[in-house]
């Protein structure tokens, strides 16, 4: 079954948002997959990240769509519905932290003043990512 116009573009979008992400974020790695490990359209993407160390392993996993770009190591997650589910957690638990004022030293999402709005939106981000990883129907 072909995409449509629409997932295609939205799948380029996301790539070229990882990587340029990656590239600000000067994440060593051996490219990006061309094609994403599962995806919704037009949400989320999930894009397998090859390793720059071990020819032919993925190193990374990166998430892209109607959320924050992001990227978690296979050290990690094992695969894609997994990385899912990271995201979820991680997103959870710093948005709690920016509702609390309090800074993430791994993560940073916006500046403190616009903590209040932002983190509302990242915890509906993370139950949607939630969401997604729970249900079988969405990894067949």
């Amino acid at each position: 079954m072909g995409r449509t116009r629409a997932e295609q573009e939205f799948l380029q979008e996301t790539r070229k948002r990882v990587v340029e992400y990656l590239t600000r974020e000067g994440v060593p790695h051996g490219g990006v997959a061309k094609e994403p490990q599962w995806f919704v359209h037009p949400s989320v993407a999930i894009w397998a990240i090859r390793s720059g160390r071990v020819p032919g392993a993925i190193g990374w996993f990166a998430i892209a769509g109607d959320l924050p770009t992001d990227y978690i190591s296979t050290a990690e997650t094992a695969d894609a519905r997994e990385a899912v589910r990271k995201f979820a957690q991680r997103w959870a638990a710093l948005a709690r932290s920016m509702r609390e004022r309090v800074p993430d030293p791994n993560l940073s999402v916006g500046s403190p003043e616009d903590w209040p709005q932002l983190s509302d939106l990242l915890q509906r981000r993370a139950r949607l990512l939630a969401g997604y990883a729970s249900d079988d129907g969405n990894w067949s």
